[in-house]
């Protein structure tokens, strides 16, 4: 008897990134109990082996013209699939899905972020930036209607609260099921494996760690941190900081009084994020918007002291003084907030350990248990499905 076929869309698979990840985990046990199809420009996972893969074609920039092609190229490939289950990574296809995951509400991200969090770019990037948006506000509009797209996923209560204040589903059409973490591969170390671990990163192996973890600068709110950072650096002369992801480090670090500059280390993007959060202290993350962030789930596996603002997903992981602090967008509460923890570093240590707890229940198998169970109620029975049904993949991964 044949599987049932799913169908994953998404413009990546794999690789860096918080949804390309979300996809690699769920691909790994997804395989396991369903025939998987990943309709995608890319696939970059570790373990291709049972997958058939499309690849769609795109030019990489500019991202508006990138966006346009995958759409309409995905969807009429599309129209050749014949899948139980076609399930969509955001609104990015013309074509109906039965399911969406929503990593990023662009309709709330307007709504809800100032103008001035947006600011910093180039106007070529401005003007790219503004054509994106314009583009993926149009294809939620498009997707996100019940004729269109049968289930939503929202990645945390937040995302969900805004696709219906925005999108006419009713609650029972939204699911909440939120990202996971790998708990043996983010988890706390001692004193001596944090030196090690500076060392082996040609970091000085003393002093306090503050890390700061991903791309978009402007938006994740790094110029908050170092904001912060020019307040508490005079009087904390062990702070550092490290910063873990892509951006313009030339402009940033003009924004760190010159004293201090040697005590801000920025490392580009990585592929072994949990030496990083190994090494730190304190996980800053003063995003003005987030919809479930990874590196939140990380950095609370990784048993770190968490200054987070309230964004998507982080009451979740921090109960505000207890597993975690809760601050507004602003460098100069950020600083204190920061510089309470450094006088006390056994509450800091307690925080760290009840994040730690908080995170254990909230692994990737759990997600994908919730799925599946979603899967099961939207499928017909194998049996049903099995008509007509000519995309069996088998063996390693293809290429169509």
């Amino acid at each position: 008897m044949k599987r049932r076929h799913i169908v994953l869309v998404a413009n990546d698979v794999g690789g860096v990134g918080g949804m390309e990840k979300h996809l690699e985990e769920m691909i790994a046990r997804m395989k396991q109990d369903f025939a998987v199809t990943v309709v995608s420009s890319s696939f970059r996972v570790k373990d291709p082996s049972g997958v058939r893969f499309i690849r769609i074609p795109v030019v990489r920039k500019p991202f508006p013209l990138m966006t346009a092609m995958f759409s309409v190229l995905a969807s009429i490939r599309l129209r050749f699939l014949r899948e139980s289950i076609i399930h969509t990574t955001g609104a990015i296809v013309f074509h109906p899905a039965d399911v969406a995951t929503i990593h990023f509400c662009h309709a709330g991200y307007v709504h809800g972020v100032t103008a001035d969090s947006r600011q910093g770019k180039a106007l070529p990037q401005k003007v790219n930036a503004l054509l994106s948006l314009r583009i993926k506000l149009y294809m939620e509009k498009l997707c996100y209607h019940p004729r269109k797209t049968a289930q939503l996923v929202a990645v945390s209560g937040r995302v969900r609260h805004e696709l219906q204040a925005f999108y006419p589903y009713s609650s029972e059409a939204i699911e909440v099921i939120p990202n996971g973490v790998d708990v043996a591969r983010f988890y706390p170390r001692s004193a001596q494996e944090k030196s090690r671990l500076r060392t082996v990163k040609h970091l000085p192996p003393d002093g306090i760690y503050l890390l700061f973890m991903g791309g978009d600068w402007e938006r994740k709110g790094l110029r908050l941190l170092l904001s912060a950072f020019n307040v508490l650096a005079g009087d904390y002369s062990n702070l550092r900081v490290v910063v873990v992801g892509s951006g313009d480090a030339v402009a940033f670090m003009r924004t760190v009084e010159p004293m201090f500059r040697d005590r801000i280390y920025f490392a580009g993007r990585q592929r072994d994020p949990e030496a990083w959060y190994g090494l730190a202290n304190i996980f800053v993350f003063p995003s003005h918007y987030e919809a479930c962030s990874l590196a939140v789930l990380e950095a609370a596996a990784s048993g770190l002291g968490l200054v987070l603002t309230d964004v998507g997903g982080a009451r979740d992981v921090v109960d505000d003084g207890a597993s975690g602090c809760i601050v507004a967008p602003s460098g100069a509460e950020i600083a204190r907030t920061i510089a309470a923890l450094l006088d006390n570093p056994v509450r800091m240590q307690a925080m760290g350990q009840l994040a730690r707890a908080r995170v254990e229940s909230m692994t990737w198998d759990d997600t994908y248990r919730r799925f599946k169970a979603l899967y099961d109620r939207l499928s017909p029975v194998p049996e049903q499905h099995a008509q007509g049904s000519s995309n069996e993949p088998e063996g390693a991964a293809n290429h169509a």
